[in-house]
């Protein structure tokens, strides 16, 4: 499953608005440095070539440094996700883990998830077992009652000992990492499975074969991905799961928004709001009537008819699809509820080459609420300075507009509306000039009039 996209666009191609995803230039390399980490591309689904995955310490969340402290592929895999939210916690999974980030006033850490733990909460010991060659867990805590942390590690960590060489795989872990750690503890014996001696662990699977396989000769011992494991089971949101495109010229420094700018996006913040489908593609959109009429574009609503709303307040609603118009992007959709918070919609003629504007949505970049970033207006005529088609009556600016802004609101100084973020073109020159366009907002308010 794919997120909604920002539509880009190279030099020599077309802009088509409900086409697909055109991919920049591919590095040389299959992973390189980016800002505050490295992204990886060996891990990328269905051979998307240049696309895949950054692990960074952005937002103050160290993955890149635990990654790279604990021994980064060698020991952790490559990057297969996305951050994501999940149960309350920032995430991100790898081949063998899932990062896990713990906030708190006194004593800040990334953990890793106790993957088969989940998978076992989540009714998938059945499907592990046919499928994964995974023992159901037949360790009971009740038994551990009383005990001192020392002791039940030592206890679990003798049921190792009755397959010599799966107790030398746990403790083999590269570098100076604790297989404790990595791998958690026993939840189940070590158990025949016919062409196999297997292990369970919290957060990992070894297995000791006994007879060839597709995978393994006999003899061998193998570790099971728990990361891997856990995206095909289905516990990674399909949203985390869709490999991005690298940065564009490495991760361009952002410009910090101005006072004025800061406040404007603080107001307008509140009625931003995450459009989802219900096969987990998603983009932005903005409240125009405190009733729960809602602007976005077209192509971030597809065909859809029902998708899901949330405001950043956490509210959920499900949205009625009204209207759309495939070719000006634009798109009505609405909700059942009252008294909203609603962003202004101000005049795109009045928008002039120079001005400041402000993008506001749903960049998976920054996890949470709606992210926001600052720009200039370059041209009014929709044309990229670098030449191909330009949009329907569109508003260039050099604001950098992520995957999951689509439909997003570009405001000016004022707090002002004056566009909907549609597209990024970006050129095939070394330099990789970009410029993102939006949907000036009098074409989407006379798209809003003929629907009310």
């Amino acid at each position: 499953m794919r997120r909604i996209p920002t539509l880009l666009v190279t030099l020599s191609l077309v802009l088509s608005l409900i086409g697909p995803l055109t991919a920049l230039p591919v590095h040389a390399e299959p992973d390189f440095p980016v800002a505050s980490g490295h992204f990886y591309t060996q891990a990328s689904p269905n051979g998307a070539a240049g696309f895949g995955f950054r692990v960074t310490d952005d937002g103050g969340i160290p993955f890149w440094s635990l990654y790279q402290q604990l021994g980064g592929p060698d020991v952790l895999g490559y990057p297969i996700s996305k951050r994501f939210q999940w149960q309350g916690f920032v995430h991100q999974a790898t081949e063998k883990a899932i990062l896990q980030w713990q906030p708190d006033a006194g004593f800040s850490r990334v953990a890793f998830v106790n993957v088969f733990d989940e998978l076992s909460d989540a009714g998938q010991d059945n499907w592990l077992l046919i499928f994964k060659s995974t023992p159901k867990p037949n360790i009971s805590n009740a038994g551990e009652a009383g005990q001192s942390l020392d002791a039940i590690t030592a206890s679990r960590l003798a049921i190792l000992d009755g397959r010599p060489a799966i107790k030398a795989k746990y403790f083999s872990v590269a570098g100076s990492i604790d297989p404790v750690l990595l791998y958690g503890l026993p939840t189940s014996s070590i158990q025949d499975l016919g062409n196999s001696f297997v292990v369970r662990l919290q957060r990992a699977v070894i297995q000791e074969w006994t007879q060839d396989t597709p995978w393994a000769k006999a003899g061998e011992v193998t570790v099971a991905n728990g990361g891997s494991i856990a995206l095909e089971a289905g516990i990674i949101p399909p949203a985390a799961k869709s490999p991005e495109l690298p940065p564009i010229g490495g991760e361009p420094d952002l410009p910090a928004l101005s006072p004025d700018a800061e406040q404007v996006a603080n107001t307008a913040r509140p009625a931003v709001v995450k459009i989802t489908l219900p096969n987990g593609d998603f983009g932005s959109g903005f409240i125009v009537d405190p009733k729960g009429l809602i602007l976005t574009n077209a192509h971030v609503v597809e065909r859809a008819n029902i998708v899901r709303v949330r405001l950043p307040d956490g509210r959920s609603f499900d949205g009625l699809v009204r209207g759309r118009d495939g070719i000006a992007d634009v798109a009505l959709v609405s909700i059942q509820a009252q008294g909203l918070p609603t962003v202004r919609l101000g005049n795109s003629d009045t928008v002039q080459p120079g001005d400041s504007v402000v993008a506001i949505g749903y960049t998976p970049v920054v996890p949470g609420a709606p992210s926001s970033r600052i720009g200039v207006v370059r041209d009014l005529a929709g044309n990229p300075p670098f030449g191909g088609a330009g949009l329907f009556e569109a508003i260039g600016s050099d604001t950098f507009i992520h995957p999951g802004d689509s439909g997003g609101p570009l405001l000016n100084l004022r707090g002002e509306v004056v566009g909907i973020n549609t597209a990024i073109f970006i050129s095939d020159s070394p330099m990789q000039t970009l410029q993102a366009s939006s949907l000036a907002i009098n074409v989407a308010k006379a798209f809003l009039n003929s629907l009310r």
